[in-house]
């Protein structure tokens, strides 16, 4: 199988995936890596750069030469979100290696991009090139049933449903689920502080409980432009102090952070949402998550169960969430708890291993 895609850095949750994916035990699967790696950091994903192009150019050679020189069953392919300037990155590659891959398999680890055929393409040219590139491939790869069929509307030949998993990194830690720490309790945030990540939604109903008297630490762990960082402040007004920016943390320090917190919360709108990895790892530290009902996350986070859901955008929604489990210990305890076995039970690296390792062979007969 030839992997094409990028590994961290910059870490994001198909750079963590497509590394498993070349990592993981797989028997019977010989496995060969074209680097995309077009980002140096995610402020960098979907924007047009020269040096990209240089790279494009680099990778469609690359791949031309490992299907000369390896010609591999299956050539495993993640296709750009909703965004156009990955997506003509992407129509240009695979219009290039497409004649020369005996199967093709597409995973939607961005989810979204069938909306703009669906939308409605205006040029001609444009339309017969997106068909060429992303039509009928042999296997389509999604994460969750509540996220948009990219795999019907692209008319792949297969289609497979694979939710994420990942290893156990709380291991070794002292979690939420076994630990009283004193002081004031921690919301965790972690991914890209971004604005459709829900950022300022999620500031703005910290700064409510806030003014409400709770006594807690918001922390945000990811990279933050200057600009977003000052927006942010401005929302928590004279609670600012109570805001930690903890910028990209990895390994130990990363692990320590989710071990040491009280409360998870994503309440993302970001168009490409799919099954964040994040939402993962704060189940597998015993962590409940509040999330808005958005892409996979409700085929991941049972509401009232392992966490609660939330509208998007709602502010005010998001705080009543966030209220309920500040000011309950056993609630976010029994939360934290089934979210620790829902993990055991659907989403380890082992069984996301095993099914993937399925689906290829499956697609390589």
């Amino acid at each position: 199988m030839l992997i094409i895609g990028q590994v961290p850095p910059p870490h994001h949750g198909q750079a963590v995936m497509i590394k498993q994916l070349l990592d993981a035990p797989m028997p019977g699967i010989e496995r060969n890596h074209v680097d995309l790696s077009y980002s140096r950091a995610l402020e960098e994903t979907g924007q047009f750069k020269l040096r990209k192009v240089c790279r494009l150019a680099s990778v469609i050679l690359k791949t031309l030469w490992a299907l000369a020189r390896r010609r591999p069953d299956v050539v495993y392919y993640p296709p750009a979100g909703p965004m156009w300037v990955p997506v003509v990155r992407d129509i240009v590659t695979l219009l290039a290696i497409r004649p020369f891959s005996r199967r093709m398999v597409f995973h939607f680890h961005g989810v979204g991009l069938s909306a703009l055929w669906l939308e409605g393409i205006r040029s001609r040219v444009l339309r017969f090139l997106f068909r060429r590139a992303y039509f009928g491939a042999d296997l389509a790869i999604m994460l969750a049933p509540s996220v948009p069929d990219d795999g019907k509307v692209l008319r792949a030949r297969r289609r497979a449903y694979v939710p994420n998993g990942i290893p156990d990194a709380a291991a070794g830690y002292v979690t939420a689920l076994e630990r009283r720490r004193p002081g004031p309790l921690r919301i965790l945030f972690v991914g890209a502080v971004t604005e459709p990540k829900g950022v300022f939604v999620l500031t703005e109903a910290a700064s409510r409980l806030w003014y409400a008297g709770f006594n807690f630490r918001l922390q945000l762990m990811g990279s933050c432009e200057p600009t977003v960082r000052r927006a942010i402040e401005e929302r928590a007004g004279p609670h600012s102090d109570r805001l930690d920016f903890l910028d990209v943390l990895v390994g130990s320090k990363k692990w320590r952070t989710y071990a040491s917190t009280d409360v998870f919360s994503l309440p993302t709108h970001y168009e490409a949402e799919g099954l964040p990895l994040v939402c993962l790892e704060a189940m597998a530290f015993g962590v409940p998550v509040v999330a808005t009902r958005w892409r996979g996350i409700p085929d991941m986070v049972t509401h009232e169960e392992t966490g609660l859901l939330v509208r998007p955008e709602d502010p005010e929604d998001l705080s009543r969430a966030l209220r309920r489990l500040l000011s309950d210990d056993s609630l976010r305890h029994d939360m934290g708890e089934r979210g620790r076995r829902r993990y055991e039970a659907e989403f380890t690296l082992e069984r996301w291993t095993d099914t993937m390792r399925d689906e290829v062979l499956r697609v390589a007969s």
